[in-house]
C-alpha cells in the first residue's frame, strides 16, 4: 500500500513539475473553493496533499514503532548476551558444548547489533514522516501564508528529512553489501557441501563454526527463542533456562551437520542466488534514493545561498553551474522522478525475481534430462 501511494504521490508531483494537463480542471483553483489565503490551492495540489498526509501518518507511525520496539529488543538481547557469557563455563569442556555456546553468542550479538541499527533507522523514518506534515501544508499553501513557520519552517522540515535520508542511504548500501557477502558464502559452502558429499575430512580447514551452522543447518530457518516477539518480557531465570535448552539443541545438531551437508547444498545455492538478486535490488534503491537526496538537497542549498553571485565556489559546483532558479526546479523534479521510479521497482521486483527463479529451475531440469 505504501509503495502504491508513493507512486501516486510522486507521479502527481512530476505532473505538477512539468505542468502537464494544464488546460484541465487539475489546475482550476475555483473547483476547490478554499478560504483565503488558501484559495489558490488547485485540485492537483489537493490530491498531492492527501497523499503527503498519508505519508506523514504512515511513516511517523512506522518509524515510532520501529524505534521503540528495536530499543526494547536491543536492551533485551544485550541482557541475554550477558547471561550467555556467564553460562559458557557451565557447558563443560566438550567440543560441541564450546561450539554451541560460541554459535549462540555470535547469533545473539548479531541480533543485538541489528536491533540497534533498526532503532536508528526508525528514528530517521520518524523524522522523514514528520517532515511530510510541512510538505502537506505547503501543498495547501499554508506555508506561503506564513503559518506553522512559513517558508523557513518548510526548509527546516526538508533539512530534517534530508538528514534522515542521508543516514538511511548508509544502511541501504550496508544492506546490499551484507546480502552480497552472505550470498557468496552460501554459494561457496554449497559447492563445498556438494563436492565433499558429507565427508568433511577431505576439505582442509572446514569446521562447523557459526557461519557453517547458520548456512547448513539453518538454511530452512533457524529460529532461536531470542528472536521471538515475546522475548522482551522474559525474566533472567527464564532466559537462563531457555538458553541452556537452546545450546543443548545446537550441540546435538552439530553432529547432524555432516549428514545434512549434501541435502542442504541445493538449498544453499538457491538461497545464495536469491540473496544476490536482493543485494542488487538494495543497490538500485540506494542509487535512486541517493539521486533523490542530492536533488532535494539542492532545494535546501539554494534557500541558504539565495544570491548566485555571492555563493561560495563549492555551492556553485554543487549546483553544476546552474543558477538558483534552475537548480531548485531541476533538483526538485529529479527527486520526485526518482521517488516515482522506486515504487515501480518495488512493485515489479517480486515478479521479476520469481520469473528468474522459475527460469533457473527449468534450466537445471533441462540439464539433468
Amino acid at each position: 500500500m505504501d509503495a502504491i501511494v508513493q507512486l501516486i504521490r510522486n507521479g502527481l508531483c512530476c505532473i505538477k513539475d512539468l505542468n502537464l494537463f494544464n488546460d484541465t480542471i487539475l489546475y482550476d483553483s475555483s473547483r476547490v473553493n478554499l478560504p483565503s489565503p488558501l484559495h489558490e490551492t488547485t485540485p492537483l495540489e489537493v490530491l498531492i496533499g492527501i497523499t503527503q498526509f498519508y505519508a506523514f501518518a504512515s511513516l511517523s507511525l512506522s518509524g515510532f514503532q520501529l524505534l521503540t520496539r528495536s530499543f526494547a529488543k536491543w536492551t533485551t538481547l544485550s541482557r541475554i548476551n550477558t547471561v550467555a557469557t556467564t553460562m559458557e563455563p557451565k557447558l563443560g569442556t566438550s567440543r560441541n558444548g564450546r561450539k554451541a555456546a560460541s554459535i549462540c553468542r555470535a547469533h545473539i550479538g548479531q541480533a543485538a547489533r541489528t536491533a540497534r541499527h533498526d532503532g536508528i533507522q526508525g528514528l530517521c523514518v520518524l523524522g522523514i514522516g514528520l517532515s511530510f506534515f510541512w510538505l502537506c501544508a505547503n501543498s495547501f499553501h499554508v506555508t506561503s501564508a506564513g503559518w506553522i513557520g512559513g517558508l523557513p519552517g518548510l526548509i527546516h522540515a526538508l533539512t530534517v528529512a534530508e538528514s534522515g535520508l542521508f543516514v538511511l542511504l548508509y544502511y541501504m548500501m550496508r544492506g546490499a553489501v551484507a546480502k552480497w557477502g552472505k550470498s557468496l558464502r552460501l554459494i561457496r559452502l554449497g559447492g563445498i557441501m556438494e563436492g565433499c558429499a558429507g565427508r568433511w575430512s577431505v576439505v582442509d580447514g572446514l569446521e562447523v563454526d557459526e557461519e557453517v551452522y547458520d548456512c547448513v543447518l539453518s538454511v530452512d530457518g533457524w529460529k532461536p527463542f531470542w528472536m521471538a516477539p515475546g522475548v522482551v518480557s522474559l525474566s533472567d531465570d527464564d532466559v537462563t533456562a531457555r538458553l541452556a535448552k537452546e545450546m543443548e539443541a545446537v550441540a546435538l545438531r552439530l553432529d547432524e551437520a555432516k549428514a545434512a551437508a549434501r541435502t542442504a547444498a541445493d538449498k544453499m545455492a538457491q538461497q545464495g542466488q536469491q540473496l544476490w538478486k536482493e543485494g542488487w535490488l538494495e543497490y538500485v534503491y540506494f542509487l535512486l534514493n541517493f539521486v533523490a537526496f542530492y536533488g532535494y538537497m539542492l532545494c535546501v542549498l539554494v534557500y541558504y545561498f539565495d544570491n548566485d553571485d555571492e555563493a561560495p565556489n563549492y555551492v556553485y559546483y554543487s549546483k553544476f553551474g546552474m543558477r538558483n532558479l534552475d537548480a531548485d526546479w531541476r533538483g526538485n523534479f529529479t527527486g520526485d522522478f526518482m521517488w516515482t521510479l522506486e515504487p515501480i521497482i518495488i512493485i515489479a521486483s517480486p515478479i521479476w525475481i520469481k520469473g528468474r527463479n522459475q527460469q533457473q529451475n527449468e534450466d537445471k531440469t533441462t540439464k539433468k534430462d
